[in-house]
């Protein structure tokens, strides 16, 4: 009798007593579990257990290790696990920051400056190669380039004639992409994917698509690990759309293009950039032109993972129309975009984006007048754009540039930095961190050429111009790369034959 009267009244009190946290509630079917010790419990890794009354309690475990930079959470095998919010892909010891800060500023859990490469973290000594070995923002520090004395190789031997695409570099040596014409295809031109060692000699070649309409190549990016491009065709019934592929160090294509845009009007001139942890397309876009009327492109962009799965769908930038040819660069903080604006005469607009593709800010002026090319640089945490200007008689004869902060103010105005010829056309630059490197085309000795100069952040040079080809016929559009071993790569295409061909030569690190 006093048995049955004390399970009675511990079955009262336990619907009497309010539920700890975490506990069994009594609620409407969870049955509550009885014990005569915490041990009877059936409690995981991730709750503590307390027997009250002869019913188990269950509170969850609170993990926290006061740590920001970790990812706190608790697993029912495990217990609590405290993962590092960066990676450390390179296995340097040193982590990648997170996505919009500096590497090493406060809140960016990693100091890592390029964490796909381990000759490249804070302390290690700075060699010229090409890198920013120590991260302190500068690479190579001190050093200049020049001509390497070697002749330049011609690339696109097989073809009847050839258009240069983009040049980039990984420890192996350079890559680059190419259009060319072959005997068998005369009415289609082929990109072609290839591989080059510090000498010119090639690695590999592979096709950049196999699509039955002539395409020319866009941009590439490199991750540490894969080489990106991007590009536009019509293989959809006429409509240029934009596409994307991945590609080994060693020149194989990792997977099927993947299709980037969907949509009315054509999608053209894309630019793509590595900002640390994805892939960033953007290009000018006339899906809107119905109810926009008129000539009305507007900038879109698509986001990548490392792996090039998409990660969301197409991201409209701005509300306005009339924006074309975007150019990016990624600074230590935010992304450069700069684009023409259609007008009488065609203008350059800037602006930062956010790691999430929002505007941050974006500047106050237009630059420039009737634009016909342009190009963006990131320099420590400042933006260096690039453009020349077009009239009537066909090129200007000068080449422009201008300095923004990451918060879009002009820090340094339009300034002329090569001039003298009557023409000058076709320009390509690569920063160092403290100073920039130009190569452009002019006619100084009647044909156009190709000229090489440094120039600090305030737009001064530093030394004189050098001449890299000295051949009849005109060498124009250049390409560059800053490769291993102290290499400057440059791509270009020349006239030397009677037929335009794509050629590529180096420049040595000389300090």
């Amino acid at each position: 009798m006093h048995l049955r009267r004390l399970e009675w009244v511990l079955a009262l009190l336990a619907v009497a007593l309010p539920p700890g946290c975490g506990a069994r509630s009594g609620l409407p079917g969870e049955e509550l579990v009885r014990c005569a010790v915490a041990a009877d419990c059936p409690a995981t890794a991730c709750e503590t257990a307390e027997c009250v009354a002869g019913v188990c309690e269950l509170t969850p475990l609170r993990c926290d290790d006061g740590d920001p930079c970790t990812d706190d959470r608790c697993e029912p095998d495990v217990g609590c696990i405290y993962r590092p919010r960066t990676d450390d892909a390179d296995g340097d010891g040193h982590r990648a920051p997170l996505a919009g800060f500096a590497p090493g500023e406060p809140g960016a859990c990693g100091d890592d400056c390029d964490d796909r490469n381990a000759l490249a973290h804070p302390g290690r000594t700075e060699t010229c190669d090409g890198l920013d070995n120590d991260c302190n923002g500068v690479i190579d520090d001190g050093a200049r380039y020049g001509p390497s004395g070697e002749a330049p190789v011609r690339i696109s031997a097989s073809a009847l004639r050839a258009y240069r695409g983009d040049l980039a570099a990984s420890k192996e040596g350079f890559v680059l992409t190419y259009a060319g014409l072959e005997a068998d295809d005369t009415n289609l031109f082929r990109p072609v994917f290839v591989g080059l060692d510090v000498t010119g000699r090639t690695r590999f070649t592979t096709r950049v698509t196999e699509t039955n309409v002539s395409t020319f190549p866009g941009p590439l990016a490199w991750d540490g690990q894969a080489f990106a491009s991007a590009w536009s065709d019509a293989r959809m019934a006429g409509g240029y759309e934009i596409y994307f592929a991945l590609f080994s160090a060693d020149g194989k294509k990792l997977g099927p293009d993947v299709r980037l845009t969907e949509a009315a009007g054509f999608s053209l001139n894309p630019a793509i950039v590595w900002n640390r942890s994805e892939y960033v397309v953007i290009w000018d876009d006339r899906r809107d032109e119905g109810a926009l009327g008129g000539e009305a492109p507007r900038l879109y962009a698509q986001r990548l993972g490392a792996d090039g799965r998409l990660l969301g769908g197409n991201v409209l930038l701005s509300e306005e129309a009339g924006l074309e040819y975007p150019t990016l660069a990624q600074g230590t903080r935010r992304l450069g975009l700069a684009h023409t604006v259609h007008g009488e005469p065609s203008r350059l607009g800037f602006r930062v984006l956010d790691a999430r593709l929002a505007e941050a800010a974006r500047a106050e002026e237009l630059l420039g007048a009737n634009v016909t090319a342009l190009s963006l640089h990131a320099l420590d945490d400042r933006f260096v754009l690039l453009w020349e200007e077009g009239n009537e008689a066909g090129p200007g004869n000068a080449l422009y540039a201008a300095v923004f902060d990451e918060d879009a103010r002009l820090v340094v105005p339009a300034t002329t930095i090569a001039s003298g010829a009557s023409f000058l056309r076709s320009h390509a630059a690569r920063s160092f961190g403290d100073r920039f490197i130009v190569v452009w085309a002019d006619d100084t000795h009647t044909d156009y050429e190709l000229f090489v100069q440094t120039f600090g952040p305030d737009l001064v040079a530093r030394g004189e111009r050098a001449r890299l080809t000295n051949e009849q016929g005109d060498s124009v559009n250049p390409a560059i790369a800053l490769g291993p071993e102290g290499t400057l790569g440059v791509l270009f295409e020349d006239f030397r034959t009677g037929t335009r061909h794509v050629y590529f030569l180096t420049l040595a690190c000389t300090d």
